[in-house]
């Protein structure tokens, strides 16, 4: 029997896995494993112990012998007759696309993955220099439904991975960058905007976002987010590239919104300005969209989502704020200075104004981190 180290175990793992047809959750519950563990060990992250392999080795139907021994012809590999089903889930290459196309959405088209991927081996090679290359430290193999409950799920569960709680986020690129997040600008077209990468030799996960949104903040977070969303379902096809569907598109889009503007804290932001739903002007709702970072649209989505402005006023906005974009090539409106009003009118507050404790909490922090206390 070879030794652990003359060849790649979780291979190993994985072919016996796609041979009996088995998804990692379904192995990983017969070998009373976790399935990031799992997911782990196949990708080489860690080498199991002997107690693990016979576990796993028990749930695949074969001896340890056989899951030890190299698949080079000298021990029993999974059947030939499941070569074409291995084969077909082989990268073409170490570094590929999370999506192909999506619904009403060219694909990026071939000499331009060519061009991003020359541009992300430039940079892989610069890290490497300077000993900056680190796997992407996600949680990547986390297994939730698609709908927008597991979208919700996926992104409070992300947020207690990266230790912000319920913090609203005003870095939100160098916070990804810093957990392995490679994000770089490319020249790509306004839809989709944005592409990512999957470099499956060092485990990194690459985002390109169009250029043309450098100046724009609120586009390129959203972006970002909507690619890290994207990276969490094609975790789920082992890593091969899919097409985007609609369910696809309303999963990472669910779940931007809920990491960028998590409930707690939009809650709290209007409950501590004491805004009914049927009290939002325009100005208002402009004004208390850029605590979070957002674009006017995105904010008063995610208002309508949680109910806390009326279905009428939020319909009206979102009108308004389209009519502003195709006017202006989609530049973000920006609330206009007004003189003092009600003291809960946020547009209403001059930047000189002389604020009341309560009202002072309530504006924008200067920190990189705006913590929300939790409602009582």
């Amino acid at each position: 029997m070879k030794s652990q180290s003359e060849f790649d175990i979780g291979a190993q793992v994985r072919s016996w896995r796609k041979a009996r047809g088995l998804l990692q959750k379904e192995l990983a519950t017969n070998a009373n494993m976790n399935v990031t563990q799992l997911w782990a060990l196949e990708h080489g992250r860690f080498s199991p112990s002997i107690k693990t392999a016979e576990r796993i080795a028990n749930a695949l139907g074969i001896t340890l012998m056989e899951l030890l021994s190299s698949p080079d012809g000298h021990g029993n590999s999974p059947d030939k007759a499941d070569g074409e089903k291995k084969r077909l889930h082989t990268p073409i290459c170490e570094i590929m696309p999370v999506l192909k196309s999506s619904d009403g959405v060219p694909g990026i088209d071939t000499s331009t993955q060519e061009r991003l991927i020359a541009q992300i081996e430039k940079a892989r090679e610069f890290e490497s220099k300077h000993s900056a290359l680190t796997p992407t430290n996600l949680p990547l193999s986390s297994q939730v439904s698609t709908s927008e409950a597991g979208a919700e799920q996926l992104a409070y569960a992300l947020r207690a991975h990266l230790d912000i709680g319920s913090a609203i986020v005003h870095d939100t690129i160098p916070l990804f960058e810093s957990y392995g997040v490679r994000v770089l600008d490319a020249e790509l077209p306004e839809k989709p905007g944005s592409i990512s990468f999957y470099d499956t030799r060092n485990k990194n996960f690459t985002v390109f976002i169009a250029e043309q949104f450098k100046k724009k903040p609120w586009r390129r977070d959203f972006l970002l987010l909507t690619e890290i969303g994207r990276a969490f379902l094609f975790t789920r096809h082992d890593h091969l590239p899919c097409h985007e569907t609609a369910r696809s598109r309303r999963f990472a889009h669910h779940f931007a919104a809920t990491f960028l503007q998590p409930e707690s804290a939009v809650r709290n932001a209007v409950y501590s300005l004491n805004i009914k739903p049927d009290e939002w002007t325009y100005e208002l709702l402009l004004r208390m969209k850029e605590r979070f970072g957002v674009s006017a649209q995105f904010f008063a989505i995610r208002l309508k989502e949680l109910a806390l402005i009326t279905r009428r006023k939020a319909d009206e906005y979102i009108k308004q704020i389209k009519q502003h974009y195709k006017s202006t090539a989609n530049a973000e409106p920006m609330a206009k200075k007004r003189s003092p009003g009600r003291v809960h009118d946020l547009a209403a507050l001059s930047p000189t104004m002389p604020l009341d404790r309560d009202v002072e909490t309530a504006l924008p922090s200067t920190t990189r981190f705006f913590m929300v206390a939790p409602s009582t």
